[in-house]
């Protein structure tokens, strides 16, 4: 029997009456409240500020106006961007408080009336954790910058009247004084550029030059010099210096279209990125040309010009390709105002031999010198991780082996290099060949990262008094030097996932920099899965932890948020001593709780270790009630190597969150088996795609003799869907795997692999390289051989390169065609995944109905009857 139907009743637009919606089972899953997110206050550390989220917008909102510009997708009356998810509202809570007490914030902008369409944007908390810089949203004006004084829980409109341009990202930034603000204000009185509807001319591309300039395919490009008109007026801003108490204003420079306005560690200067013409009808605005300087923060004037960066229009499409030039470019956290920047050395293409593939670079204030080169890398650049003078982490990557490496370094001193005998951009001078590299040695040497069982864990950081990021340095010694002048070495705090065969059991450990041994502090034990959030406070001689804040669930206790105090002895013991909750967020669906969730795992023919996540109905007694109706949801993962492709990459103690693709279905008495891995694996000098419609099948087959063998499932009985890659392994599985499952649902997918020809997810090679992979991973190309039903749903705004809604609509022509079993539903006004309620209701009707229809066989749905 069909799941019955209803059509939703929308007051808001008439044009929504074909929308339908699932079961009331479904239904009230995604209703299910959505928990607070939470801020920790940095610095003290006492408040946590507590921001209510919004469930989903309607199709009025997600429907409303926007340009598509760039890459951008712009509100033309709010001057941000058009599909943001903005919260409800705000309040505050004192970490010591046992009774857990929501504490109100006076004076809010928000309230009962205006709630639902007055939201609240960014938010920021200063750097010394007393003030917290937000924004509100009104879809019929704009932004507006607001504040809260965290002690006396006030909040006031910093500016009155005066509108926030958030089209380039965050419209804010706190200065380290904690005091001021560098805001991007709306240039108000410029007038959108109007178009002539009469055009001047035809627009012309040229490739004369003979130089590769391979990209991939991007949505929302400029079409226009209308386009180029409006791209220049809705980035264009005005900088501005703002006291957030008193709200008095300084203009910083001339308008124009800024990407950012960094402040320095000091809050003397500002590093500022500005997009440059000519614009591009081919590229987004993320590859525009830019030109990059300092200016002084008092007077605006430009102090130096670090880059003058062209069109990044070269960049090899391999994943360690990058553009020539200066890159990466900030400042150095832990000094006042040091900037940092990389270059590649082998013109940014990985496919030329070169012992050296990037140089990191400093030049402290008043940039007036020549550059020191702190690094020279083997491999790309990754990251930096910034300490002090002594203590600097500076990683690299390579991605053809997976690896990666860090080296602890020492960057030394701001000391002012030798003055440059030409002006010019920094980044062009000459290094001061007076100052050798920084000293560093490898600390980590991760050979694959593929392999999670031997995942060293990330770094723990940290925010400074001027709230930047810098290692976290623990000394269990204590911090006093030995001897007079010898310094004590730093150990680092290492988190970690734990990953093992019997799944993820994060811990946190003490590394010493010397011999990379770790003791570890803290784990996570089953029954549960805990992770830790922030360090609440550490010893004052040492900086070792002793107050947590973690995250706590299991699969029946929602996540909630616990103090944790660690023992006095903590390298003796590391178990925990106390825990206090400091949120008690209840299960959204407690008349579900009971839904039982199990890794397991089982072989592919070749021997490789498959796992999947099998979720089964509430009561369901494989004795009494026998096979289901099953669903599988999956994704295919690329690999260099078959054990690591095997690994359990989960956790059985995880809270059981029901209100998502697949899960809805367990609620309608369907077995589910989430995420089964469909690993496409490339040993050595072979490419993963070389193989990958035989690997594929092979995977889902061996998934399928699991549960079928299990006795869980028919094998007349089992749907296959995915979404974006998944929905191409699922069109895939039905074109080369007919006899696997009863029907399909690709959702949002690309299905012609010769419409993305330079590359497509972790493919390196373009289409003239590799015609045969681009083909046979084509499932558009043996549409004959579909046999199984299969529905297709595609947002009609997909921004996702290379899934246009082109690829789903010429399928479902080509199936037409040939008289195969398809539906093809084109959600309006929706991106790559859907967000208005109407269509995320209507896609799970239409997602039931197909299921219903399709999935009957042998099978049979629990009839789920809520405990109570």
């Amino acid at each position: 029997m069909t799941a019955q139907a209803t059509r939703i009743d929308v007051k808001t637009a008439e044009n929504v009456k074909g929308y339908l919606q699932p079961p009331q089972k479904i239904l009230n899953l995604v209703d299910a409240p959505l928990d607070p997110a939470i801020m920790l206050q940095p610095s003290m550390k006492k408040v946590i500020l507590l921001l209510e989220r919004p469930n989903m917008p309607s199709i009025a909102e997600v429907s409303a106006p926007e340009l598509r510009l760039a890459g951008y997708r712009i509100n033309a009356t709010t001057y941000g961007p058009s599909r943001v998810d903005f919260l409800l509202d705000m309040s505050l809570q004192l970490v010591d408080d046992p009774e857990r007490k929501e504490i109100p914030i006076k004076d809010s902008p928000i309230n009962e009336q205006n709630k639902r369409m007055l939201g609240i944007g960014g938010h920021n908390w200063s750097p010394d954790g007393k003030l917290i810089a937000f924004c509100t949203h009104d879809p019929t004006y704009g932004y507006e910058l607001w504040c809260i004084d965290v002690e006396e829980r006030r909040a006031w409109c910093v500016v009155k009247g005066a509108r926030l341009n958030a089209v380039c990202g965050e419209p804010f930034t706190w200065l380290s004084d904690s005091k001021t603000l560098v805001v991007k204000f709306v240039v108000e009185g410029n007038k959108p550029p109007e178009k002539d509807h009469v055009p001047d001319g035809p627009i012309v591309e040229e490739s004369m030059d003979g130089v590769m300039k391979p990209n991939r395919t991007y949505q929302d490009l400029l079409k226009s010099q209308h386009d180029v008109e409006l791209f220049r007026h809705y980035t264009t801003c005005q900088l501005e210096m703002v006291d957030a108490r008193s709200g008095s204003r300084r203009k910083v420079g001339k308008p124009a279209p800024f990407r950012r306005a960094a402040p320095s560690p000091d809050g003397k200067h500002l590093l500022i990125d500005i997009i440059v013409e000519p614009f591009s009808y081919l590229l987004p605005a993320s590859r525009f040309g830019r030109r990059v300087e300092v200016w002084d923060a008092a007077t605006g004037r430009v102090t130096a010009t670090v880059a003058d960066i062209p069109l990044q229009d070269k960049i090899p499409i391999a994943f360690d390709g990058v553009g020539e030039g200066p890159r990466n470019i900030g400042w150095r956290a832990d000094a006042d105002a040091t900037l940092y920047w990389v270059e590649a050395q082998d013109g940014g293409d990985p496919a030329i031999d070169a012992s050296i593939r990037d140089s990191l670079f400093v030049l402290a204030a008043p940039f007036n010198g020549l550059p020191r080169r702190l690094a020279s890398l083997p491999w790309r650049f990754s990251g930096v991780i910034w300490g002090n003078d002594d203590t600097a982490l500076v990683l690299e990557r390579w991605y053809k082996t997976r690896s990666l490496r860090t080296y602890l370094m020492a960057p030394g001193a701001d000391a002012v290099s030798v003055e440059a005998d030409i002006d010019g951009p920094c980044c062009e001078r000459a290094c001061d060949l007076g100052q050798a590299e920084a000293p560093r040695r490898l600390l980590i040497d991760q050979k694959n990262w593929e392999d999670r069982y031997n995942d060293p864990g990330s770094v723990v950081t940290m925010a400074n008094k001027r709230g930047k990021s810098v290692l976290r340095l623990i000394y269990p010694n204590g911090k006093r030097t030995q001897n007079g002048a010898e310094k004590q070495r730093p150990y680092f705090l290492m988190q970690s996932p734990g990953a093992s065969d019997e799944g993820d059991k994060p811990f946190l450990s003490l590394m010493d920099t010397l011999d990379q041994s770790k003791t570890v502090l803290w784990q996570s034990k089953p029954p549960m899965y805990e992770n830790v959030l922030s360090i609440l406070d550490t010893d004052e001689d040492t900086g070792t932890p002793k107050t947590l804040l973690i995250r706590r669930e299991n699969p029946e206790e929602n996540p909630n948020i616990y103090v944790c105090q660690l023992p006095k002895d903590i390298f003796d013991s590391g178990e925990q001593s106390h825990l206090r909750p400091l949120t008690l967020f209840p299960h959204p669906t407690p008349e579900l709780k009971d839904v039982t969730r199990e890794l397991v795992v089982y072989t592919r023919e070749d021997g490789v270790k498959l796992n999947a996540s099998l979720y089964l109905p509430a009561g369901y007694d494989k004795k009494r009630d026998g096979p289901l109706k099953m669903f599988m949801w999956a994704y295919p993962r690329e690999f260099k190597s078959a054990s690591f492709a095997g690994q359990i990459r989960d956790s059985p103690y995880r809270f059981n969150r029901l209100a998502r693709t697949p899960l809805y279905w367990l609620s309608l008495g369907y077995a589910i088996l989430d995420g089964p891995a469909m690993p496409v694996i490339g040993e050595g000098d072979r490419e993963p795609n070389d193989t990958y419609v035989e690997q594929l099948v092979a995977s889902a087959r061996a998934a399928v003799d699991y549960v079928v063998s299990e006795g869980i499932a028919r094998r007349d009985g089992i749907a296959i869907g995915g979404h974006s890659y998944g929905a191409f392994m699922t069109v895939t599985l039905l074109a080369h795997a007919p006899d696997l499952f009863c029907c399909g649902i690709a959702r949002s997918g690309a299905y012609n692999r010769t419409l993305t020809p330079f590359g497509f997810q972790a493919e390196e090679r373009n289409l003239w390289q590799a015609t045969d992979v681009y083909t046979n991973m084509s499932p558009y190309l043996a549409a004959d051989k579909i046999e199984t039903p299969l529905l297709l749903v595609h947002g009609e705004a997909d921004n996702n390169p290379g899934t246009f809604p082109l690829q789903s609509e010429r399928l479902f022509q080509a199936l037409k065609g040939l008289g195969k079993r398809a539906k093809y539903v084109l959600l309006p006004a929706e991106g790559h995944g859907y967000r208005a309620r109407e269509s995320t209701l209507h896609t799970l009707h239409e997602m039931t109905e197909w299921l219903e229809r399709y999935c009957g066989g042998s099978g049979k749905s629990m009839d789920m009857k809520p405990k109570l």
